[in-house]
């Protein structure tokens, strides 16, 4: 019986913890499910690529977060946008 009252209340906790970090995530994620953030980012892709300037974004570091092709091209740059954010 001990051993059935320790599993049910483990569990509730187990319950409770999930409820709130799921929470948390959800918070930090603006409440999007995953198909919503993948739209976002194809859109927000798409909007880069077509602005005929260059656009470069970068983070507090001074490391590039964000570059479209135009800029790629005005700066002759061929590495990929991961080796850019790591030099």
């Amino acid at each position: 019986m001990n051993i059935l009252i320790a599993a049910v209340l483990l569990l509730l906790a187990l319950f409770i913890f999930s409820w709130f970090f799921t929470r948390s995530i959800k918070k930090q994620i603006f409440s999007l499910e995953p198909r919503e953030i993948g739209l976002l980012v194809r859109q927000q892709k798409a909007m880069m690529e077509s602005i005929y300037e260059g656009v470069i974004a970068m983070d507090d570091n001074l490391r590039i977060e964000v570059i479209n092709q135009a800029a790629r091209k005005l700066l002759g740059l061929s590495l990929p946008a991961r080796r850019l954010r790591d030099s």
